[in-house]
């Protein structure tokens, strides 16, 4: 991800949550093909001591098999043995007390600027839930400065799956989590929009620049000046690691 993006940064006012002893289930938009990688670097850095599993089309295992060994596993998606396979294992991990499940419930690659519409299994499977709690998790992508691409990421806040005024079926479990996640990434899509990176913290910066004749002759001026190259567009560079 740094030699495709200048930078992964986390909304300051929807940082990672510190989670209890308890399954967590994060629930998070689809926009892009780089979402579980943005994923793996969040699990590495905030989850590390928990257990984490993700459903995948049993193509796209097929096609990355590498995902198996981030903890991916595959179901066959729009019939009733994928859906059952599904809830099975995910039953599973949710049983342990730090099992977690990452899911795009959405099914399917969506735009972030079209309203978040969810498949139906996810609230079937909050409804078999009785402990944990679920984690909306907003991504998005957008050029800002740079000649690369920026990831944005934003956690919304925590949904007790053992509050006593939880919903008590599927439909209703499904349009809470829904509104819980278009909220979240409204909120995102905002700061997005800003182009304010003190909105942001930086979880690293990655590749800045132009690059070729442009960028050499930048360099060479600074060396002639004395001074240190930096090669983003707005002097930003170096600038990651803030992020708690």
């Amino acid at each position: 991800m740094r030699k495709r993006f200048a930078a992964l940064r986390l909304a300051r006012d929807g940082l990672a949550p510190a989670l209890p002893d308890t399954p967590a289930l994060v629930l998070l938009n689809h926009p892009s093909w780089w979402d579980p990688m943005v994923c793996a670097i969040l699990v590495g850095r905030y989850y590390r001591d928990r257990d984490s599993f993700a459903p995948i089309a049993d193509a796209g295992l097929r096609r990355y098999p590498f995902l198996a060994r981030l903890g991916f596993f595959g179901i066959e998606p729009h019939s009733v043995r994928g859906a059952a396979k599904f809830l099975r294992i995910a039953q599973a991990v949710l049983a342990r007390p730090r099992g977690t499940l990452w899911i795009t419930p959405q099914g399917h690659f969506a735009d972030v600027r079209a309203p978040i519409v969810l498949e139906a299994g996810v609230g079937h499977l909050a409804a078999r839930l009785h402990q944990g709690v679920i984690v909306p998790l907003a991504l998005d992508y957008a050029f800002w400065n740079e000649s690369y691409p920026e990831a944005f990421v934003r956690f919304g806040p925590l949904i007790d799956l053992a509050d006593p005024q939880r919903p008590d079926n599927p439909a209703d479990w499904t349009a809470l989590i829904q509104q819980a996640m278009q909220a979240n990434q409204d909120r995102l899509t905002e700061h997005v929009v800003s182009r304010d990176p003190a909105r942001f913290v930086a979880l690293f910066d990655g590749t800045t620049g132009v690059g070729g004749v442009y960028d050499l002759w930048r360099r060479v001026k600074a060396i002639l000046t004395g001074q240190r190259f930096d090669p983003s567009h707005d002097g930003r560079a170096g600038r990651a690691g803030d992020a708690p």
